[in-house]
């Protein structure tokens, strides 16, 4: 049991490390600079936070089925109804991000 928790949770903290460490490496980034005349941009940040929102939206899909909901995820149309609202939702702010303010 101790090996199944350490593997489900050095996985989880595998996936963002490797994003930042693939984004750092690069040939496009650029590190950031401190300027305070300038609007604070990532992309570091962005990768982190994209990948977490599909972290969460996982993570309720997989404890939705524990107890005392042992149903079938189909049978709760609430929460289907919200996971797909959730993932529409992160899907458009990956593809569509906002533009300059």
């Amino acid at each position: 049991m101790c090996v199944s928790a350490f593997l489900n949770k050095s996985g989880v903290n595998c996936v963002p490390a490797f994003l930042k460490f693939s984004i750092l490496n690069s040939y496009r980034f650029t590190p950031f600079i401190v300027n305070p005349d300038e609007k604070y941009q990532s992309l570091e940040n962005t990768a982190v936070f994209n990948i977490s929102l599909f972290q969460y939206i996982i993570l309720a899909v997989m404890f939705a089925q524990g107890a005392p909901f042992r149903k079938n995820l189909l049978s709760n149309i609430p929460f289907l109804v919200d996971v797909l609202l959730c993932v529409v939702v992160a899907i458009w702010i990956i593809i569509y991000p906002a533009g300059e303010c």
